[in-house]
């Protein structure tokens, strides 16, 4: 099982407002696809199952930041494990 396949939600921030949530959106695995680039990079598509602000309300993050999220290396992804 690849890492994509675990993802259950993914989670827009504005790291130059602390990290503020912008977008928060549940997805299915199922509805997913990965797309191999010639520098080696995949990326991934979701289809998301739910609408944005009801999911912000329902992880407790309307109106909230999460300053203490670290991207690695200016990597614009961050995994929460939970």
């Amino acid at each position: 099982m690849t890492k994509y396949n675990r993802i259950r939600y993914v989670i827009a921030v504005n790291t130059e407002a602390d990290n503020a949530v912008v977008a928060a959106y549940k997805v299915s695995s199922h509805y997913s696809e990965s797309k191999k680039f010639e520098n080696g990079r995949t990326r991934y598509a979701f289809q998301t199952l739910s609408n944005r602000e009801d999911t912000l309300r329902e992880l407790n993050l309307y109106k909230r930041s999460l300053p203490d999220i670290k991207f690695g290396s200016g990597g614009a992804i961050a995994y929460i494990n939970n």
